[in-house]
């Protein structure tokens, strides 16, 4: 069985620093500016799909939160935590990472730290684990040219044996 890294990123939100993008294995998904977060669920979906068609298993996923402490941003991101958590658990290990910037509100902060209390309840007899992860902002390109690093999206879901 292949191993996946799934990463899931809402619009403002930055590559989370702790997952190298360029391993083997590593899906990302990246909310579009005019993209509702009930798209975003069904693309995450789509893509969780695929992999569990060919056998894959998402070993590790990752929510990159934005900080919008909108009541209606924080309430929408609890369908694709627990999406993603599902996928973690049906790998029967694994970990889901809900990651912001150190610097974010503490509505945005206290909200991440509750939703991954909640989702840690999924968790009895499994050796899976939720958590909540405030990391310090990357820093800016050293090129001007060089405004936004992105992921490169990717569709073949077969894992190299690099």
């Amino acid at each position: 069985m292949d191993n996946f890294v799934l990463v899931v990123m809402e619009h403002a939100s930055e590559w989370p620093s702790h997952v190298n993008g360029g391993t083997a294995g590593c899906v990302a998904l990246r909310q579009e500016p005019a993209e509702s977060r009930g798209e975003l669920l069904r693309r995450t979906y789509k893509h969780i799909r695929a992999i569990e068609r060919i056998g894959g298993a998402v070993e590790l996923a990752v929510l990159s939160c934005d900080d919008d402490p909108n009541i209606d941003v924080l309430e929408g991101r609890v369908p694709l935590a627990r999406a993603l958590l599902a996928t973690v658990l049906r790998a029967g290990e694994g970990r889901l990472d809900l990651v912001a910037p150190s610097g974010v509100s503490g509505r945005t902060r206290h909200s991440l730290m509750a939703l991954a209390g909640t989702l840690t309840e999924a968790l009895a007899g499994t050796s899976a684990s939720v958590s909540a992860r405030f990391a310090e902002a990357p820093a800016p390109p050293a090129s001007s040219a060089r405004l936004r690093r992105r992921p490169a999206r990717t569709t073949d879901y077969r894992r190299s044996a690099a």
